[in-house]
């Protein structure tokens, strides 16, 4: 160690205004001390002196200690001997005065840092003009205690693992240097700009306890802020750098002190410490998840097989995020009617991170998980309002707004509104809202103001089909495809797959001399199918019954077997979310030939073979252009797996868990609406939805009469206006 005899030694210059230094306060050392020392030397930047302030303790021991860690790794620290024991309060007051005009770091000598701690701790005092403290985060800081990892509760942690957590949190980190009230100094940066205008610590509180609230309050009376430097943690022990057992009471006397000189002070820390919308809370919440990983609750109402784009999203990205490091846990919640089929469903994610529930089983007002997922819009959802509530942030993957934006979709206007009520509800109360593509952003933008929200607004795609899930058995053929090759169309026949035009390219190309079939594979749903319209062109052109068939659900093995046979597979949707079929077919070595509808315009590749609206004679030359040219065919399905290339489901779940980690980092949505909505608001709220209640009540009665209908829909517009 190098003794420290005058300040000058420590830059090679007298100390000047912006210098920083570093000062350990050691008496006796202890458990932790070995570690503490090492890992300074090993993490503090040359441009920042470290110094040792003994405090003319009861042996030599922990300062032996200092050389043998010194001697091993090749680095030194000075070291400031005091000649009688002046406690915390006045060793910390020496150093402040020996160190004018520097800012100073002070260190509890029961502490271990991790890389960049310094660096950090400066730039976050720095970030504003008016920072006299800045403190660390820690596994035990008062104010600034973020729980560790469970092994450091039982046992002292390595450096190695301090540094793993400190990276960590520090890359997470929104670095948003939130306010606190007070200082805790076991790693807190001192601004010399508010030692010279408040003053040293209060020698009252000597030998230690309570200094630096009576300090930061003093600041905080000139207008200074305190803060928390939230990219940086420590680990730090307790009770460890006064050396003796008579912490306590010690600690109750000025604790009582404080109390005396401040008597608001009592309410306003406890008010602070349980408000949750102060952003030193959310902070410390968000490095509890990184910490610890991710608890994340999934609705899984919908995680069936028909519902075919939530379900195998829902499988695909589950198997993600359980292989995600940075998740702790992810749970299934369903209603208890779906319990025994997911189970079913769930046995193929062989991880002990997974977990089937149902919804009573969630803890009543009690925030068990981090974040709530709902992995596909909701439409008025029986389980989701209660999911959300057992989670701190809540996350929407709003995959289309073909259902709420069309009423050819519903059975009535009324379902039409409950649709659109319940996704905005859902947005409104979401911390995150996640879409497929560009598309989708643009959709709900030019549809819905929410040009406020583009920080909770982000673009999350698919991956692409590695693997399938069976759907279900065989059905029977609608008609029979007697011969000849075919055209294949998968999806459920909504209006906008655009079944009909698909046909007439069939007959198009037969005029072009193809002979071949098509063949259509997926349901019709209740509302909304062009079956209908496909029936009129039928009995408008009967003979094509035979080159047309229609087939309701498939095995996955019947779906492999006549996407592999199929000449082609269209996909000619007027609109889509995203558009997965021409990733999935192309993994079949078969060529897929697509639109740009909606989100496909976000996944077709760059120069592939697409079908052209605009002319039906185009898109028919460029079909059998594929047909023809199996080079051009290898090209096609080339490019097409190049783009599945870029969209893994990792990447997904990695989108996913940024989301997660951002939310997290803001106030919860929900908690500010129930804060700041005050009782009168909420009465006036609880009567628009009873009289509301009444007006769909009386819609439901009034039935065919168009008039008092639309009567009846412009109350509820005004009344939800």
């Amino acid at each position: 160690m190098q003794t420290l005899s005058n300040v000058d030694q420590l830059f090679g210059r007298p100390l000047v205004s912006g210098d920083v230094v570093a000062v350990v306060t050691l008496y006796s050392g202890g458990p932790t001390w070995k570690s503490c020392v090492e890992s300074l030397l090993i993490h503090t930047p040359a441009h920042i002196p470290l110094i040792i302030f003994e405090d003319a303790g009861p042996s030599d021991a922990a300062l032996k200690e200092c050389e043998e860690v010194e001697e091993a790794l090749g680095k030194q620290a000075w070291i400031h001997k005091s000649a009688n024991n002046l406690g915390v309060v006045g060793n910390l007051n020496s150093a402040f005065s020996l160190l004018d005009p520097a800012d100073v770091i002070v260190l509890n000598s029961d502490i271990i840092v991790g890389s960049e701690w310094a660096e950090r701790l400066v730039a976050a005092a720095r970030s504003r003009t008016d920072i006299s403290t800045a403190t660390a985060l820690s596994s035990n800081g008062t104010v600034f205690t973020v729980s560790p990892p469970e092994e450091w509760l039982t046992k002292i942690p390595s450096i190695t693992d301090v540094d793993r957590v400190a990276k960590r949190v520090a890359s997470r980190s929104a670095q948003i240097r939130p306010i606190s009230l007070v200082a805790t100094s076991f790693c807190t940066y001192f601004a010399r700009k508010a030692l010279n205008i408040v003053g040293a610590l209060n020698m009252l509180f000597s030998p230690g306890y309570g200094e630096e609230v009576d300090f930061s309050l003093r600041c905080v009376s000139f207008g200074f802020t305190n803060v928390a430097a939230d990219d940086v943690y420590v680990f730090h022990s307790s009770g460890e750098s006064f050396g003796d057992t008579e912490i306590n009471p010690r600690k109750a006397k000025n604790d009582a002190l404080v109390e005396k000189m401040y008597p608001f002070y009592r309410e306003w820390i406890h008010d602070f410490v349980n408000d949750p919308l102060t952003s030193l809370n959310t902070i410390k919440g968000l490095t509890h998840s990184v910490i610890h990983g991710l608890r994340i609750v999934m609705d899984a109402e919908l995680v069936h097989p028909n519902f075919t784009g939530t379900y195998t999203g829902s499988l695909a990205l589950t198997e993600s995020l359980l292989a995600n490091p940075e998740v702790q846990e992810l749970s299934w919640a369903a209603s208890s009617t779906r319990i025994d089929s997911l189970r079913t469903i769930g046995r193929s994610f062989a991880s002990s991170k997974f977990a089937i529930l149902s919804v009573s089983e969630l803890s009543k007002g009690r925030q068990q998980f981090d974040i709530a997922l709902k992995p596909a819009q909701d439409y008025g959802s029986s389980t989701w309002s209660s999911i959300r509530l057992s989670a701190r942030r809540n996350v929407v993957w709003h995959l289309d707004t073909i259902s709420s934006q069309n009423p050819f979709y519903h059975d009535s206007f009324g379902d039409l509104m409950r649709t659109n009520w319940a996704v905005r509800d859902s947005w409104y109360c979401a911390d995150s809202i996640a879409v497929l593509t560009e598309h989708v952003r643009q959709c709900i933008a030019a549809s819905w103001d929410l040009a406020g929200d583009a920080q909770r607004l982000v673009v999350i795609p698919n991956g692409s089909p590695s693997k399938f899930q069976d759907l279900v058995n065989l059905g029977p053929n609608q008609t029979e495809i007697r011969s000849g090759n075919y055209l294949l169309v998968l999806g459920t026949s909504y209006k906008h797959k655009n079944r009909v035009w698909a046909m007439n390219l069939l007959k198009e190309l037969s005029t072009k001399g193809y002979t071949g079939n098509i063949i259509f594979v997926g349901p019709s749903p209740s509302t909304g199918s062009s079956e209908d319209e496909e029936h009129s062109w039928l009995e408008l052109n009967p003979s094509y019954r035979h080159r047309i068939g229609d087939r309701n659900w498939v095995s996955e093995n019947d779906k492999r077997i006549l996407i592999m046979e199929s000449d082609l597979v269209l996909v000619p949707s007027v609109t889509e979310g995203f558009g997965l079929i021409p990733i999935e077919v192309a993994r079949f070595g078969v060529a897929p030939m697509s639109s740009d509808g909606g989100g496909l315009r976000d996944v077709v590749p760059a120069d592939v073979i697409a079908l052209d609206f605009n002319s039906l004679s185009n898109s028919a030359e460029s079909v059998l252009n594929l047909l023809n040219d199996k080079y051009a065919r290898q090209r096609q399905i080339d490019l097409w797996n190049t783009r599945g290339d870029s969209l893994t489901w990792n990447n997904t779940a990695e989108l996913f868990v940024d989301t997660f980690f951002s939310a997290i980092s803001r106030q919860s949505r929900l908690q500010l609406l129930w804060k700041y909505s005050n009782p009168t608001l909420r009465r006036t709220r609880l009567t628009r939805s009873l009289y509301l209640l009444f007006v769909r009540f009386a819609l439901f009665v009034l039935g065919t009469d168009t008039k008092r209908r639309m009567l009846a829909s412009k109350i509820v517009k005004k009344m939800k206006a």
